[in-house]
């Protein structure tokens, strides 16, 4: 049943009072919920109700343009390893959510705040996907997808879809409807390195454990810990000042010239966190 069909069901079975847009449902039992796909789900309060349909979408998502499923486990694992570090400052709008990428071969999400730039990219094909599609998500909506993919198994399909400002994703007989996010996001690309030559292999756990015990002495303002690569292994040092110094050295398949740069150890922890 579409959202007109609904609405307008709504509209012959009650009395409506007022006018200029404001009205008056005599919802003396029901209050509609949701609006879906399915028949509206209802739930008896015995109160009335002060309603302005303007505020309502009355939207057809079956007629929207672009409708493409990728699997909800793909899905579930990008946000994951994405969403923690989507910006809260509310002067960089278009960094309040994460940029998901649709590719014919495969699909990413990236979610830079101006401090640490997040890429998760699966491969996957996308029928009837012929060229990139960019959808700018909301973090309360990423949110909802996430509860949504988990609802799933993790090989089920989730569609998306949208319209000139909606983005819709459906799942069964489930569907989550969003604004886009609007604004231009940063170019991403262009700061991602073309060649690197620097590549080392360490066990995840041993090394979230041992960042975390450094990381207690680094500086409150930086939370700065400096890596020491060296031919098979790696060094993490920290100086808190007057709290005293750590270091810890770990196993590490590293064959090339010593190298060394610091992080803020806080983001290195957030990505490791959801390393499996």
């Amino acid at each position: 049943m579409s959202s007109y069909v609904i609405a307008r069901n709504i509209e012959d079975r009650f009395p409506i009072f007022g006018a200029s847009g404001a009205l008056v449902f005599g919802l003396l039992t029901w209050l509609l919920l949701a609006v879906s796909v399915a028949p509206a789900v209802v739930v008896s309060f015995g109160l009335r109700f002060l309603l302005n349909l303007s505020a309502f979408w009355l939207l057809d998502w079956r007629g929207v343009f672009g409708l493409y499923a990728v699997v909800s486990g793909v899905l579930a694992g990008l946000i994951d390893r994405t969403a923690c570090a989507i910006s809260t400052e509310e002067s960089r709008y278009a960094l309040n959510g994460a940029l998901l990428l649709l590719k014919p071969g495969g699909v990413e999400m990236v979610a830079p705040d101006g401090h640490r730039l997040p890429l998760a990219s699966r491969d996957a094909e996308i029928a009837g996907l012929k060229s990139d599609e960019r959808l700018l998500v909301p973090k309360r909506a990423l949110a909802g997808l996430r509860r949504l993919a988990n609802a799933q198994q993790s090989d089920s399909p989730i569609h998306i879809a949208k319209d000139d400002s909606h983005l819709f994703f459906t799942a069964g007989d489930s569907i989550l409807i969003t604004r886009m996010i609007s604004g231009q996001f940063p170019n991403f690309e262009a700061v991602l390195p073309k060649s690197n030559t620097i590549t080392a292999t360490l066990d995840a756990a041993a090394l979230r454990e041992s960042l975390r015990r450094v990381a207690l002495l680094a500086s409150e303002q930086t939370h700065a810990v400096c890596l020491a690569l060296d031919s098979g292994r790696l060094t993490l040092t920290t100086s808190g000042g007057d709290t005293g110094e750590a270091s810890e050295t770990l196993d590490a398949a590293y064959t090339g010239q010593p190298s060394r740069v610091a992080f803020n150890a806080s983001f290195l922890l957030d990505m490791l966190g959801v390393v499996k």
